[in-house]
Formats: structure tokens, C-alpha cells, sequence
């Protein structure tokens, strides 16, 4: 039963509408405007995508802000440390989340190209590696030590920010991933 003064289209006629409001458009298929039709509750692709979408858009937003911040300090993320804090955030809405995979980060970074720069970095290089010999190193921590010993520093009060350039572990090879100012190099 029609309502008064409601209009009850066909398919042809919706189309010759679009047409003539759109001229510089296509016109949709006939057959896709059917199954549309047919099928009300047919999700649009970014509704799809947005049903499977980990992060909602303000957690990725506080995530690339978190990230911007660190590089702004000196301290950038490399995909590891990135995954962990993101996993962080998906807990709060799903505690049974245990992992979160390269391939999402990956995805994370192609999605943010404006916020987010990647760069590999090693923390010895060669410049570094050559200026290491026993005479350098003792120029180094003579006066450090003196230091130390003039002012009584205690155990805890020592920290490794030497800036020698020697990795704590592993090879020190790694994509470290900048806030989006391409300026900033660590």
C-alpha cells in the first residue's frame, strides 16, 4: 500500500533520474541497482572495511600521535614496539586479543603515509666502528671517571646515555618508524 504523495520508482526510472542529475557520471548497471535493492541490508564497502578494522579511527589517531611524539624526543618505534602499544589499545575493547600481526602493521603504515615515515637505521656505523681503539676510549672515560669521582655520583645515579653509539643488543638493525617530518633524522 503507497502512501500518499510518496513517490514509488522503478529501477529504469531511478536510473533516467541519476542520469539526468548526473550527466557527467556512468549510470550504474541495471542489474547492480537490482541487487542493491534486493538486498537491504548489503553493507557499502567502507562499512565493511570499518567492521574490520582493529583500531577504531580515534585509537589509530591516539596511536600516530604517541608515535610522533617519541620521534619528536628522539626516540623512534620500530614495528615490534609499534604492534605492542597497538595491542595495548585493541585489549581495552577485546581482552582475548593476543597478537597482533606484521602484516596489520604493514597495512597501519600504507594507510598513514602522511603521518608516518619509515627509515632503517643500525646503531654502529661505520664512522663510529673506526674511532674505536684503546687510545679514543681512554680519552673517553678518564675524564669520566674523574667526573665521577669529583662529584660522588652514586651507582644509581649513572645512566648509558654515553652516546657512543653501541647497540645494548642484537645487531641494532632496524625500520624505525617517524612521525611525519621528514626533517628529523636519528
Amino acid at each position: 500500500m503507497r502512501k500518499a504523495g510518496l513517490k514509488q520508482h522503478s529501477v529504469p526510472l531511478l536510473l533516467a533520474d541519476f542520469s539526468e542529475m548526473n550527466p557527467t557520471k556512468l549510470t550504474p548497471n541495471t542489474r547492480t541497482v537490482y541487487q542493491h535493492l534486493s538486498n537491504v541490508d548489503a553493507k557499502s564497502k567502507a562499512q565493511t572495511a570499518a567492521d574490520h578494522q582493529i583500531l577504531n579511527t580515534i585509537e589509530e589517531a591516539t596511536l600516530i600521535s604517541f608515535i610522533q611524539k617519541l620521534t619528536a624526543h628522539a626516540f623512534p618505534l620500530g614495528h615490534q614496539q609499534i604492534i605492542l602499544h597497538a595491542l595495548q589499545l585493541v585489549q581495552i575493547h577485546h581482552p582475548s586479543c593476543k597478537s597482533m600481526s606484521y602484516s596489520w602493521f604493514c597495512q597501519f603504515k600504507s594507510c598513514h603515509p602522511k603521518g608516518l615515515k619509515a627509515a632503517w637505521t643500525k646503531n654502529l656505523d661505520t664512522s663510529h666502528a673506526a674511532t674505536v681503539n684503546p687510545i679514543v676510549i681512554e680519552h673517553y672515560y678518564k675524564p669520566l671517571e674523574a667526573t665521577l669521582l669529583k662529584y660522588a655520583f652514586t651507582p644509581s645515579e649513572i645512566y648509558g646515555f654515553d652516546e657512543s653509539g653501541f647497540p645494548f643488543s642484537g645487531d641494532g638493525i632496524c625500520e624505525c618508524i617517524y612521525g611525519g617530518d621528514g626533517s628529523i633524522q636519528h
